[in-house]
């Protein structure tokens, strides 16, 4: 299936786990406001510097602002770079300034406006990759991360979500950016794991087709995709899976868990009773069989709000006490800029939506003077007018 998919990967996370799969053949864009991270990305065949940007330092508005300038420019090249693939994965970090700010935003306008045929059917699916920082990054890395997953929830018809997770386990002895390298190889390792099923493993108990692989690919929600040894018993699989190196916890509370497809490639017969057990009951399954590893992915699951959660409630109990830190000194002149900077982060909440509704504006042809009126989606306009200055 390397031919089908491709990758669009926002940012220096982004372009790090592209360039796993660039190495293995992925047709694979990188994106950035800055021309120096693109410079580090070794043997990138595709880069794109969105124009104007010097990068964002985790400024989400700031990236927006970039984009808006150059958005049509951009999706073009999305479009004619993956005319042959039918399914394109957005890779972005959402505590940075680059992806956290452009990723959800360029992801809405692919799904919903611009990879449509005449009559209005997706020619691509877009599944996301978004990275969650660690409890132990910046207060704004975690903010900028709950704003972020906060936009990428709210996007309809979009695929499966595979959340990676940074927190570093206990058992960790890595300095913390060497473990964010090895997840990024965990993550695309079990990636490719799940695609080559169909290829590699073949039994006459249980077969998994290319069909049901993309079937698994196109559902909303989160997945998961769990690889163990052979001698892995059914609940040390359990619990790969809740609370997988790579991916963010699934949440399984009794009244929210979900969960649509299994699917898996296995030594023995799953235990499906205990898979439902720890996960709730199940749409459909796909399985096969083989002699050397035990590879299941669940898709459709919960979003894991609790994480993202957890992760904003660390940011207000921080903010909390910076404020009672600033506010003590009350003669330091800067204290009056600290604080509206801090008050700005505190009121940081996510903006109400525009409802999505088609728009008309007037453009302009720069190479003609022709105007023409052009429908837009309401969040569009609001990303021209808000960041990118246009009325």
């Amino acid at each position: 299936m390397k031919n089908e998919i491709g990758f669009v990967c926002i940012g220096q996370a982004g372009g790090n786990i592209g360039n796993l799969f660039d190495e293995l053949g992925f047709n694979v864009l990188y994106i950035n406001t800055s021309q120096e991270d693109l410079d580090t990305l070794k043997g990138a065949k595709h880069t794109y510097h969105i124009p104007g940007g010097e990068g964002c330092s985790k400024n989400r508005d700031k990236a927006k602002g970039v984009l808006a300038k150059s958005v049509d420019s951009l999706i073009e090249r999305i479009k004619v770079q993956f005319s042959k693939e039918s399914f394109i994965g957005v890779i972005f970090a959402t505590g940075g300034g680059t992806g956290s700010g452009i990723g959800p935003y360029l992801v809405d306008f692919l799904v919903n406006e611009e990879l449509l045929d005449e009559d209005g059917y997706p020619t691509h699916t877009v599944f996301t990759v978004p990275i969650l920082p660690a409890l132990k990054e910046t207060p704004l890395a975690r903010f900028n991360s709950r704003e972020c997953f906060g936009e990428l929830v709210e996007i309809e018809n979009l695929g499966a979500t595979f959340v990676i997770n940074n927190e570093e386990p206990d058992s960790c002895n890595l300095d913390y950016d060497k473990y964010k390298l090895s997840l990024n190889k965990k993550f695309v390792n079990n990636f490719i794991s799940f695609l080559e099923i169909p290829e590699k493993h073949k039994s006459e108990a249980g077969n998994i087709d290319r069909a049901e692989i993309k079937e698994v690919l196109s559902t909303p929600g989160m997945a998961v995709i769990s690889v163990t040894p052979r001698k892995t018993n059914i609940a040390q699989m359990i619990e790969d899976l809740q609370h997988s190196p790579v991916f963010a916890p699934v949440d399984t509370d009794l009244k929210n868990r979900k969960l649509k497809y299994i699917a898996s490639s296995t030594i023995d017969p799953l235990n499906y009773e205990a898979l439902i057990q720890s996960f709730g009951m199940y749409y459909d399954e796909y399985h096969t069989f083989n002699q050397e590893k035990n590879i299941v992915c669940l898709s459709g699951l919960r979003m894991p709000f609790s994480t993202v959660q957890s992760i904003g409630d660390s940011v207000d109990s921080i903010a909390a006490d910076l404020a009672k830190s600033v506010n003590e000194e009350d003669d330091n002149p800067l204290a009056g800029k600290s604080n509206d900077v801090f008050s700005n982060l505190r009121a940081g909440k996510p903006r109400k939506r525009i409802p999505k509704k088609m728009v008309s504006i007037e453009t302009t042809n720069q190479d003609t003077g022709e105007k023409r009126e052009r429908k837009i989606s309401s969040r569009r306009r609001d990303l021209l007018e808000r960041y990118g200055g246009r009325k």
